[in-house]
């Protein structure tokens, strides 16, 4: 059994298995050609080769927006400690904290949420690495609201 695949401009539309190729080689539908086993549907055919469909990335353009929780993962278990603890004697942290609280999602790239991390810098609860990484680390399917 071989796998033909109707192709219409440069997208397959459908695979089947025949032992010859479908009677017309050339349809209204684009035209059959031998396929092979990993070949599907959406897959593209261009210069006699086949590549595999990689769909769009939905995220690009659009911000950089994740969750409460996604920020906190950013966070290491040991820095976002040490803020919970200077938020109980330090009324700056308190007030990035209780904003931060009240947040259902973090834009990274928010004036508010910048100068917020920044500060956290100036009170060495934070490296400026740190700082930059948890700002401008990709954003991550599973951090998205």
């Amino acid at each position: 059994m071989k796998r033909w695949a109707n192709v219409v401009g440069t997208t397959v539309f459908t695979v089947v298995e025949d032992s010859s190729q479908p009677a017309a080689a050339i349809t209204e539908f684009g035209f059959w050609v031998e396929a092979e086993d990993w070949v599907g549907p959406n897959d593209v055919y261009e210069n006699n080769t086949f590549t595999r469909y990689e769909p769009p990335d939905p995220y690009v353009g659009r911000p950089p927006v994740i969750t409460r929780l996604a920020m906190i993962d950013r966070f290491s278990d040991s820095e976002y400690m040490e803020i919970i603890s200077a938020s109980k004697t330090d009324v700056e942290v308190q007030i990035w904290y209780d904003k931060f609280s009240l947040a259902n999602t973090v834009n990274l790239l928010d004036p508010r949420t910048i100068s917020g991390i920044n500060a956290l810098v100036g009170k060495s609860l934070l490296t400026q690495v740190r700082a930059d990484s948890i700002l401008t680390d990709p954003v991550q399917p599973t951090e998205r609201p």
